[in-house]
């Protein structure tokens, strides 16, 4: 078996506003496991560390610097910081 195939990928996990009062802490440094390197699998693995962030699962946003990420696109192997958006509202 390949020891990169089954690599786990650290990479932090900004929280802003909201998500950062759920969790406490501003930034999470998560691992991400070879076969799932998603927004999505990401701030899982923040919900496992930190549970008052499951409130915010399915509605978070994704953005790495000024581009904005589905929860589903893998994350480029260059970034080393996610940023985890709460929805917002207003006019």
């Amino acid at each position: 078996m390949n020891p990169v195939e089954n690599a786990v990928r650290r990479l932090n996990l900004r929280l802003h506003a909201m998500l950062e009062d759920a969790a406490g802490v501003s930034m999470v440094e998560i691992e991400l496991p070879s076969d799932d390197q998603t927004p999505a699998a990401a701030f899982e693995a923040a919900i496992d560390l930190h549970p008052g962030l499951a409130e915010w699962r399915g509605v978070v946003a994704f953005a790495v610097e000024t581009r904005m990420l589905l929860p589903r696109t893998t994350i480029p192997s260059d970034v080393r910081t996610l940023d985890a958006l709460p929805p917002v509202s207003g006019g």
